[in-house]
């Protein structure tokens, strides 16, 4: 449901969102922390590294889209739009 509404939102579809909470976020949810003072840090972190992590990806994907080489529904049909544009900057 998050990637809906992200898609919707921006114009184009790039699932970082869900590859964060199906990747790491399952994993974390089965790790047995315990009662210790750490937790709490721990959680914090992650949701920090989390937020940030998310936010440049999506804003890179978002500027690589405006691009004038960026690859468009018109040019290259729905399929671009699913395509990460800022794949592009990894030669």
């Amino acid at each position: 449901m998050h990637e809906i509404i992200v898609t919707c939102a921006l114009g184009f579809f790039f699932p970082v969102l869900f590859l964060m909470f199906g990747g790491p976020g399952v994993i974390f949810t089965q790790i047995k922390f315990g009662k210790g003072s750490y937790t709490g840090i721990v959680f914090w972190l992650c949701m920090l590294l989390g937020c940030g992590l998310l936010m440049v990806l999506m804003c890179r994907e978002f500027y690589a889209r405006q691009h004038p080489e960026a690859a468009t529904i018109a040019t290259h049909g729905f399929l671009a739009s699913l395509y990460p544009q800022s794949l592009r900057f990894f030669h």
